[in-house]
């Protein structure tokens, strides 16, 4: 398949490759119309010139698409929860375009990761040799369509299995919280020339008519509405994120994507890999690849009116900056090879700074770099370039930087929880607002959770303080100030408590998909106390366990639990203070505060997350209970008799947590270093459903 690769995309002989003979241009300028008058503003824009561009190109450059809808049908035909080694869904949808028994169709490969909350941002893009060359995975299915480069008379086979892995790099894709959506070009329109007899052209040929007319869609236009189809089909799928698509493509299929995300708003990435002529590349400088070149060797990619600039690309109405603008003021990223000189680098990172001036009338940054950036030194605003070392292709040096870029978009490289393990047993907590304006730590403040202060944010990089006043005579402040960077989808830093710091590291917060919907199955009760292995700081007396000094250790089970329903029934002296820990993760406060207002850190509280409704506790010295019924992170607590929480969901770790693990079950937990406390009637009842994790 790829031997295309070295053969075309080489330095082609008879072709310019000379900067200094790159002859003197002029491009039209996308914020002046037609009859020469300027656009003043963006509303100018936005209801005429963008439209005028729009028009020039689908009749001058890549063809009317048809407006006629197209009803399309969809039947998942596989799909699997436990996908490349468990960190992933897949799923294969068929989607045909049309009705009929024999409509062409295409078939989708969906990756998302089983680690990431629903719905799903995904990249979407075309790949040139069928499915199961993006990945290893022996369930892809081998698809039927004609093949364009194979040894096995344009037919798919097997031995191509993972072929292109490098170059879609989908379980660092998984790992960074994104999905895969790609299809085979060739389901959409095989990439040869033969007069469109083949693909999607016929659906729409009215009666007698055997071809597009010149000012109507080629195969790039074709390429370019199927991935609008896909887009069609992303909207009805709960799992994806369908306002959170970027759309992808490299080389041929670069200058596709280009086009859909002008022409399909819908798109709210778009990234343009390699595309050179009719992509990223500004056709004036006639360098690399020319306009009559592309036109000669794939004379079925742009309309048939394309072909009067051959030769003539001064002549041309628009140029590429221009179809860049149309993306604006979406999010756009161009990036280049420097060995693909016959894509025209410099040639593309000026189509994207000619699209710079839309984007700020637009009242966004653009292109920060007014300059070719050095190479791999990525320049992000609201557009993106980078120039890697290599030839044409796609490598994990594109992804990273796609993923960053994205990242960067939807503020997903900071934002979000984060479990952080300091080591011996501590573990500490961050959690971002999607703006990074906001958030809370846990963690070096007396075990509570603690609003940030002074929160900066550059890049992947973060500081902050926390304070936390003791209720003291007189009362003590604790301040710790933390920094941390993101790295490769770790964040590392350190927390200065005084004269100490504490390092540590995590990753974000793992999703867990279990919740309290009414399909769990109760299973046999355990009576915990029989079963806690002895302990010199504890005592158990008929049926009740003391503690025998104010620093007795925690006691925990030697069972492990995930879901369950627990049962306990304590009782505290005046200004008792005790907890519950559960799964290792987070506590449920014990304490005397009859009376009292309710607070996260009150008796039957979650620990420093969630407050009681009401305060249902009893004088200090008589007996209480409490029911936690915890799945995944729904909690719901009953304290003597009174529903105080009800299916609230836990932000996260907090109290007693001694592992970044919440994914995993763990112990339960009675403390006993905060003064006396009894127990008694100790129960835990397991709770199971076919949806459990493992």
């Amino acid at each position: 398949m790829f031997a295309i690769g070295a053969a075309l995309f080489a330095q082609t002989p008879g072709f310019n490759y000379d900067e200094s003979k790159v002859g003197a241009y002029t491009l039209p300028d996308p914020l002046r119309f037609a009859n020469g008058t300027p656009v003043r503003n963006a509303d100018d824009w936005r209801t005429k010139r963008r439209a005028e561009i729009l028009r020039l190109f689908e009749s001058e450059v890549y063809g009317k698409t048809p407006t006629r809808k197209i009803k399309l049908r969809s039947e998942v035909l596989e799909q699997s929860a436990s996908a490349l080694g468990g960190a992933a869904t897949r799923r294969q949808v068929r989607l045909w375009f049309g009705e009929a028994a024999n409509a062409p169709f295409v078939d989708l490969l969906i990756y998302l990761p089983n680690n990431a909350p629903r719905p799903v941002p995904v990249f979407l893009g075309l790949n040139f040799a069928g499915n199961h060359t993006v990945n290893a995975d022996p369930a892809i299915r081998v698809t039927k369509s004609w093949m364009r480069e194979t040894a096995n008379n344009h037919v798919a086979s097997e031995k191509d299995r993972g072929l292109s892995a490098g170059r879609w790099e989908v379980e660092k894709v998984i790992a960074r919280g994104y999905g895969t959506v790609t299809a085979y070009y060739g389901d959409i329109d095989p990439d040869f020339d033969d007069g469109f007899q083949n693909g999607v052209h016929p659906l729409f040929y009215s009666d007698g008519k055997t071809k597009p007319a010149a000012d109507e869609w080629g195969t790039i236009g074709a390429w370019a509405w199927g991935l609008s189809r896909a887009m069609d089909y992303i909207e009805t799928d709960r799992d994806i994120d369908a306002k959170r698509v970027a759309l992808h493509g490299h080389s041929r299929i670069g200058k596709a994507a280009l086009w859909a995300g002008a022409q399909d708003e819908r798109f709210a990435i778009v990234i343009s890999n390699n595309s050179g002529e009719g992509g990223a590349a500004l056709a004036r400088r006639d360098f690399g690849e020319t306009t009559a070149r592309i036109n000669t060797s794939f004379p079925h990619w742009f309309a048939g009116n394309f072909k009067k600039y051959n030769g003539k690309p001064q002549e041309i109405p628009v140029d590429q900056h221009m179809l860049m603008a149309l993306i604006a003021p979406r999010p756009l990223y161009v990036n280049s090879a420097v060995e693909d000189q016959w894509a025209d680098p410099r040639g593309e990172f000026l189509g994207a700074l000619g699209a710079d001036p839309v984007y700020r009338l637009l009242g966004t940054e653009g292109l920060p770099a007014k300059a070719r950036p050095g190479i791999e030194q990525p320049s992000m605003g609201r557009i993106g370039y980078h120039i890697r070392n290599g030839k044409h292709d796609v490598t994990i040096y594109d992804w990273t930087q796609w993923m960053n870029f994205a990242d960067r978009v939807w503020k997903r490289g900071l934002a979000g929880n984060w479990n952080l393990d300091a080591g011996k047993g501590k573990v500490y907590w961050i959690g971002l607002a999607d703006d990074l304006k906001s958030g809370s730590f846990f963690g070096a403040t007396g075990g509570r959770l603690a609003e940030m202060k002074d929160l900066a944010v550059s890049g992947g990089s973060l500081k902050f303080r926390v304070e936390r006043i003791f209720e003291t005579t007189p009362p003590r402040r604790t301040e710790a100030f933390v920094e941390a960077r993101l790295e490769a989808e770790r964040l590392i830093g350190s927390t200065r408590v005084g004269e100490r710091t504490i390092k540590w590291e995590g990753g974000r917060a793992p999703v867990l998909n279990e919740h309290d919907n009414g399909s769990w199955k109760r299973g046999k009760t355990v009576r915990v106390l029989d079963s806690l292995p002895a302990a010199e700081d504890w005592q158990l007396d008929k049926g009740v366990l003391r503690n025998r000094s104010d620093k007795a250790k925690t006691r925990f089970t030697t069972e492990h639990y995930r879901n369950f329903e627990l049962h306990v029934e304590y009782k505290l002296p005046k200004g008792g203070n005790s907890g519950i820990g559960l799964r290792d993760h987070y506590e449920v406060q014990l304490e005397d505060d009859f009376g009292k207002p309710v607070s996260s850190h009150g008796n039957g509280a979650v620990y420093s997350r969630i407050a009681p409704r009401v305060n249902a506790s009893k004088p200090a010295g008589q007996w209480q209970s409490i029911d936690i019924r915890l799945i995944g992170r729904d909690v719901t607590i009953t304290l003597n008799g009174v529903k105080t929480i009800d299916r609230a969901t836990i932000g996260g770790i907090a109290g007693m947590a001694a592992t970044v693990h919440e994914d995993r079950a763990g112990p339960i937990g009675l403390q006993g270093d905060h003064g006396p406390v009894e127990f008694r009637n100790v129960t835990i009842t397991p709770l199971t459903s076919s949806s459990s994790l493992p």
